[in-house]
């Protein structure tokens, strides 16, 4: 479910982010949470494996990457050391996440 909110300016001059339903918060603390919700995407996208099943390299150069191969071995490299599309062998990525920094 995706949650929209529209700003709204108080009678005092402050501004609010009144959500679909109804709800008020803050401007400041509608900032705040919209920051932490970004920071836990980001978590999220870094901490699941992504399936893939070959082709162009999908993330920019040189991004530090954990890569699962079709033989089952792992490991950690750049994005630009490794070939990304499929051969058919062992050492095929089959799924890959990007790794912190």
């Amino acid at each position: 479910m995706v949650l929209r909110f529209r700003l709204a300016k108080t009678t005092s001059g402050g501004i609010m982010a009144r959500s679909e339903f109804g709800g008020y918060v803050a401007y400041e603390d509608y900032q705040k949470l919209e920051a932490e919700l970004e920071q836990l995407r980001q978590q999220v996208k870094e901490s699941y494996w992504i399936e893939w099943g070959g082709g162009d390299c999908p993330v920019t150069d040189n991004t530090k990457v954990q890569l699962k191969l079709r033989d089952g071995d792992e490991g950690f490299c750049e994005s630009t050391d490794w070939q990304w599309f499929h051969t058919g062998g062992a050492d095929d990525i089959i799924a890959y996440r990007i790794v912190r920094k």
